[in-house]
């Protein structure tokens, strides 16, 4: 299903602002929208050790008292000081309480409205307690009265407890992989549990509300007599907490007092950590207690604090032993168990960390609040405890907001932390994300309180490490899995140091977990093959050991053509009480890309030089006989790789891929690997992407500038030559096409200006006729000094005395082909000045205004914005074809007429340019998602588009933007003039390039319908997505259908031109009379045009500018039956009589005569009419 729109109401009668999540679908608490008044928003600072610091807002008598006086009261300090020079009960009397209980101190936020959305995220996801609660607090109390009186059971022998706990309740027990030997010399029992509590975010008050399920911790505390002093060896601590689990699974499956739902599960799918789940159960007649569905109850063994010494469990020491060791090994040849040795720990610390957590949300007020919002965080972009989903949840975030606030075990100092007990959440969030985006703790590992732990060289796992419990907290993650959560907290704190926009909604609500909305090439193998070339599966001890492999593999092979790649393992499933373990099934591994898009196409890769012998020996081993010396032009010669996309359909990386998983892997995995990023290959028909395919255009350009520029004789002196057409900057959808007499079929725009001269006249008129006279003149050198030219004066906007009239064809032997319009200065000054007279009639006020209008669009609004977008084609190669691609995708729809060029260019410019929640695309597919997914959430209605070129906008520009954006809406609630508001630095109107209803609100409509339901397909389709099912068109969906005669379709056209050129060179390389009178000439679109003037007001037409040939429409409500009158603007038909006798003429529109008129209007170029009814 698509996600749900965000949405912003405006409530009229109370003044407040709501907002929509869209991975809870539930509305967060309305806000009111006015400011405190007096609240300042100081600048975030940062001390010499490091730490973030903020200025301090105080409401004490004293400060008021220094600030009155001017001077300091003895033993204080001013408001310039910050939180940490101040004393420790000092700052408890600067605290500020707002009417949410949050405490905040020195704010950070940018504006007050994003202080307030902070506050209504928080409030709307604290749980509330309630009926809903109290019924499981009952349950949990009871299922705890359960537990305790479980009989304990007498110690046996591995064999004879499996055999006793599957003949009398048919539960298995869960043991880890390897599973206890027969021959075990330990023994399993039951006893009493220590202590039973909830632990997790419920207890803390850091849980959901709306989660579709709500998962509650019971944690059961093994007692110390089950274990033995070397239990932590050789997996035999997890037997016998999979024993004592599975007696509580037996005891509570054979209670009368409850019948729920029972399986296995693994916490955070560490498979040395099986839980018990205890679900709602769906069955009406079964009274479980619960009292809600959807609520989950993990009942968690865990062992006693301190059972084990921290330092037999460091993650550089060695638990799991050979089979066959005697004695000979030593810490020196044993590999760290970093994995196993964790999880161990991890088991003893569950109440400890709950300890902690309490302890630090009782210093730090603000400590909650900050779980949440990284909570919310983490949630939007996919992240979680869980392994499959990166190893770094709810718990790991809360751990390290309060490590990192001193909560080591120690006493601890002001000025030792990097955050502060005195911050708001914001800031703690804030905080902690710049810890993460800045330290690279898999190279770096960083400890606290324990710095002589020394890491190994070949860790499984980054490292942050709690000294005082003894315990890596990102155990569970990866390189790759911790690579993706830097890249994430360095793109939300490069977002939340944007000054101009508000970031809150892609920080908070934006969901942004979408596999081909986040990578750029996205591939899955099944983990099977994988087992099947390592041999046997691993153990549950080392889980990664076959991704981590994997990974080495991709990122030497890949190198720096890729700057993420991530490895997604299968999520773990839950299994029925009486099996040994889940199902696996046929499980994929996904592992995603993101690729640098400058180098991704590279088809030489250079290795090291022939004279580093040990290099070039690792290098030929790695690559194999694809390997091979070259010397290049600088001399040097160097071990290489040669790639090439001529003879085969897949890309350079594509085929990297292929071949190292074939030497590494074995091609039993190589042919079971299934791309799951669509590819654009075949919706473009050269395999040369990027802005390349335009530099024939581009050179013919600045041919023609040089030959402009060194025309002599003319009049005045020549300032600007200037590209205004989308082909001039990379953006036309079709490349043009040209040779010797074939010249390109649509001219490429270009503006000129001369000199500034007082020769000029002051009237509207005679510039025009002057401008006719300096484009002779220009016409008559160019054919004077340039060979083979041809060239022609025409006119255009004759209606009209104030838009301009004239242009200059210039078509080179070539083919290039270009339009110039004279640009004036004094225009626009004139036509300011006609505006103002209050003598001048409405109507030349009318036409003034209109002309104006004209003249900003194509004299300056789009000469710079085809100049950024030449900049920003070239800064980011992915921009030109991603553009080409949505231009097509409207025009498959129908839509591409109904808007200006410019206004879809900036529709994708800004996700190159405003990609939050992402960085800037780096393929065209996701380029080309991602602006769907952006336009299927703008709430055109409401907000306008805004595009910043460069990053110099400032805040007061977005200010003016909304400003007109909102008396647009006043001025005009029903857009019936401007529905679309799209502004840039170039345009702070916002409608230049969508004034007049262009486009109308159906056309508006549609668009946003057909990009939700793209979104909607590529979620829900997401393993086998086909990119050409976006650009397949319903026609159903319209009132009639023309089907037109292919001859006259651009393709005809096309294969006219190339199949008609003469048999003889010289005459090639002549443009035909023939072709000249062409140009720019479209007989499909000046039929629709033609259309729109006589039936505009009763059908609107949709249709494509390319090679499709259909032309649909929609009949007009509006246009329905009603009285008759003279002079009806379309043909009409008479309605029978009312029954009551009224004898009044009615009429309706006459729709069939209507489609006959249209189709003798057409001719032969209409083929065929289909209507709705037929």
């Amino acid at each position: 299903m698509a996600l749900p729109t965000l949405k912003r109401q405006k409530l009229n009668h109370n003044n407040k602002v709501g907002f929509r999540d869209e991975n809870t679908k539930a509305d967060i608490k309305a806000l009111p929208t006015e400011t405190h008044q007096g609240q300042t928003n100081p600048t975030e600072s940062q001390n010499k050790n490091g730490r973030l610091e903020a200025d301090v807002e105080s409401d004490s008598e004293e400060d008021d008292y220094s600030s009155k006086q001017g001077e300091l009261p003895p033993g204080e300090v001013s408001k310039g000081c910050h939180t940490n020079d101040l004393p420790v009960h000092k700052k408890k009397h600067r605290l500020k309480k707002t009417a949410t209980g949050v405490v905040y101190y020195g704010e950070t936020f940018k504006s007050n409205i994003f202080k307030l959305q902070v506050d209504a995220l928080i409030d709307d996801y604290r749980a509330k307690s309630g009926r809903k609660w109290g019924s499981v607090d009952k349950f949990l109390h009871s299922l705890k009265n359960v537990i305790t009186q479980l009989p304990n059971r007498e110690p046996l022998s591995v064999a004879d407890a499996e055999r006793s706990l599957i003949k009398s309740t048919k539960v298995a027990i869960p043991f880890p992989t390897p599973r206890p030997p027969p021959d075990a010399r330990y023994k399993l029992e039951y006893k009493g549990p220590e202590a039973i509590n909830v632990t997790g975010s419920y207890v803390l008050g850091t849980a959901e509300r709306d989660s579709e399920t709500f998962s509650i911790d019971l944690v059961v505390v093994m007692p110390s007599a089950l274990f033995q002093e070397k239990d932590y060896m050789n997996y035999r601590f997890f037997h016998k907490r999979a024993y004592f689990l599975a007696c509580i699974a037996a005891g509570i499956k054979i209670s009368k007092d409850h019948t729920f739902e029972l399986t296995f599960d693994y916490l955070n799918e560490n498979r040395l950590h099986p839980i018990i789940k205890v679900k709602s159960s769906n069955d009406p007649s079964r009274k479980n207690g619960i009292g809600e569905a959807g609520i989950i109850i993990n009942i968690i063994a865990a062992g006693p604090e301190g059972l084990f010494p921290s330092e037999k469990t460091l993650p550089n020491r060695n638990c799991i032993r050979p089979h066959n060791d005697n004695g000979g090994a030593t810490s020196k040849t044993l590999v760290p168990t970093s994995f196993y040795n964790s999880s161990l720990r991890a088991d003893t610390l569950v109440l400890t960390y709950l300890k902690l957590h309490h302890e630090t949300a009782r210093e730090c007020d603000a400590y909650r609040d900050a779980c949440i919002l990284g909570r919310s965080w983490l949630k939007q972009r996919g992240l979680g405890s869980k392994i499959s989903a990166g190893g770094f949840g709810n718990f790991e975030w809360s751990t390290l907001v309060a490590l990192l606030l001193g909560r080591n075990g120690t006493e601890t100092h002001i000025g030792d932390t990097i955050l502060s007990p005195g911050y708001s959440s914001y800031q703690l969030f804030k905080g902690t994300l710049k810890f993460l985006a800045s330290r690279d703790v898999y190279k770096n590992p960083y400890v606290f309180q324990t710095p002589d732990l020394r890491a190994s060289k070949t860790a499984e796992a980054p490292i942050i490490f709690d000294g005082a419990r003894g315990l890596n907290i990102l155990f569970k993650m990866t390189q790759w899995s911790y690579n993706l959560l830097q890249h994430e907290a360095q793109i939300t704190m490069a977002m939340l140091g944007e000054s101009s926009f508000d970031q809150f909604r892609p920080t908070f609500l934006l969901k942004n977990n979408q596999t081909l909305l986040r990578f750029d090439v996205c591939l899955r193998i099944p983990i099977g093959c994988l087992f099947d070339y390592s041999g046997d599966k691993p153990p549950d001890s080392a889980p990664s050991v076959i991704y981590q492999k994997l990974y080495s593999t991709l990122e030497r092979g890949l190198g720096d053509r890729v700057k993420i790649i991530h490895i997604s393992p299968p999520p773990a499933q839950e299994w029925r009480l009486g099996a040994f373990s889940a199902s696996n099934g046929h499980q994929y591994a996904t592992i995603g890309l993101v690729v640098d898009p400058a180098q991704v196409a590279r088809l030489v890769d250079h290795g090291p030089s022939a004279e580093d012998h040990k290099s070039a020996a690792s290098f030929r081993q790695f690559w194999g006989e694809k390997a091979e010396l070259r010397r290049f032009k600088d001399g040097s010669i160097l071990e290489s790789l040669v790639w090439t996309i001529k003879d085969d359909k897949s890309s350079v990386i594509e085929q990297i891929i292929a071949y190292i998983l074939l030497r590494h892997f074995g091609e039993n995995v190589v042919k079971q690997v299934k791309y799951l990023t669509p590819s654009a290959r075949d919706l473009f028909r050269s395999d040369i992407l990027g802005t390349t395919p335009f530099q024939p255009i581009m050179v013919a350009f600045s041919t023609l500038e040089k030959h402009i520029r060194s025309l002599e004789n003319l009049p005045l002196r020549i300032r600007q030559v200037l590209a205004v057409s989308p082909s001039l900057r990379y953006t036309s959808t079709e490349v043009p096409t040209f040779g010797p007499g074939n010249p390109m079929a649509q001219p490429a725009d270009v503006v000129i200006q001369f000199e500034g001269s007082g020769r000029w006249p002051d009237d509207l008129i005679a510039i025009q006729r002057t401008k006719i006279a300096f484009l002779v003149k220009l016409a008559e050198l160019l054919e004077q000094s340039v060979e083979g030219i041809s060239v022609r004066v025409g006119l255009e906007n004759v209606s009209s005395d104030y838009i301009n009239q004239s242009f200059l064809d210039v078509i080179y032997a070539g083919g290039a082909a270009f339009r110039l319009r004279i640009y004036h200065d004094r225009e626009q000054m004139l036509l300011e000045r006609l505006l103002g007279d209050k003598f001048v009639d409405a109507g030349s006020k009318s036409e003034a205004a209109l002309a104006l209008l004209r003249y900003k669009k194509d004299f300056l609004r789009t000469p710079s914005l085809s100049q950024s977008l030449q900049t920003l084609c070239t800064r980011h190669p992915m921009l030109s074809p991603t553009v080409r691609l949505v231009k097509r995708w409207f025009a498959r729809h129908l839509l591409e007429p109904h808007f200006a060029p410019d206004v879809i260019e900036l529709f994708v410019a800004r996700t190159f340019l405003q990609p939050y929640p992402w960085r800037a695309p780096s393929s065209i597919v996701t380029g080309f998602l991602r602006t769907l997914f952006f336009l299927a959430r703008w709430d055109w209605r409401s907000e306008p588009w805004i595009v910043d070129f460069g990053d110099d906008m400032k805040p007061d520009n977005v200010a003016t933007i909304m400003t007109r954006f909102e008396a647009w809406r006043k001025v005009d609630p029903a857009m019936n003039r401007m529905v679309l508001f799209v502004a840039s630095n170039f345009d702070l109107d916002g409608s230049t390039y969508t004034n007049h209803c262009q486009p109308t609100k159906v056309v508006a409509s549609r668009m946003t319908a057909l990009a939700r339901a793209a979104d909607e397909a590529f979620n829900s389709c997401a393993e086998d997505f086909d990119l050409g099912t976006l650009f397949a068109s319903s026609l159903g969906d319209y009132d009639f259908v023309l089907e037109l005669n292919p001859k006259f379709t651009k393709l005809d056209r096309v294969k006219h031109k190339r199949t008609g050129q003469s048999q003889y060179k010289n005459l090639q390389s002549m443009p035909s009379d023939e072709n000249i009178v062409n140009l720019a000439h479209d007989p499909i679109d000046a039929f629709v045009r033609e259309l729109q003037e006589i039936y505009g007001h009763a059908i609107v037409f949709f249709w494509d500018l390319g090679f499709q040939g259909i032309i649909a429409g929609l009949w007009n409500p509006s246009a329905g039956a009603r009285q008759w009158k003279v002079k009806l603007d379309y043909s009409t038909k008479p309605l029978q009589l009312k029954s009551n006798g009224d004898e009044s003429a009615h009429v309706d529109i006459n729709k069939e005569a209507i489609l006959n008129e249209i189709a003798r209007l057409g001719g032969e170029m209409v083929q065929s009419v289909t209507t709705k009814d037929a």
